[in-house]
């Protein structure tokens, strides 16, 4: 499902650069890019690059190896921003769909739609025991 999602937005891409940010250590080195080659077999023979590959998500994997193989890290992260970002996107148009209802038509989202797209849990209690109550006259 997520690869026919994928291949609607993305049609005509060939799949040899996204194997080489899947599983770099499968790929021949004919197939990555000539600027990127050498440090690409630098990090074929790297036993330590080889386990964290395996222990790490594919994206923290290639944000630590940016420090020793430089091109080769940012030719794979160019190939993987754009689905972080068009996840995000879906998420800001699907949550401004939820609050531009037709019973809640308000000018101005921003702050609407900031505390609908924060990742950050909103502490209600804490925010209410530290509210004072409005004393009487």
């Amino acid at each position: 499902m997520l690869a026919d999602e994928i291949s609607s937005y993305f049609p005509n891409l060939p799949d040899t650069p996204f194997a080489l940010a899947r599983s770099p250590f499968t790929v021949k080195v004919e197939d990555v890019p000539e600027t990127a080659q050498e440090e690409f077999i630098d990090l074929i023979n790297n036993d330590a690059a080889r386990t964290d590959f395996s222990t790490m998500p594919l994206t923290k994997f290639w944000i630590k190896c940016l420090q020793l193989y430089p091109i080769l890290s940012e030719t794979v992260l160019r190939l993987l921003l754009p689905f972080p970002t068009t996840y995000l996107c879906e998420t800001g148009f699907s949550s401004l769909l939820v609050i531009k209802s037709k019973y809640r038509s308000r000018l101005v989202v921003e702050n609407d739609l900031r505390c609908a797209l924060a990742k950050t849990a909103p502490r209600i209690s804490e925010l209410v025991s530290k509210k004072q109550p409005q004393p009487s006259h």
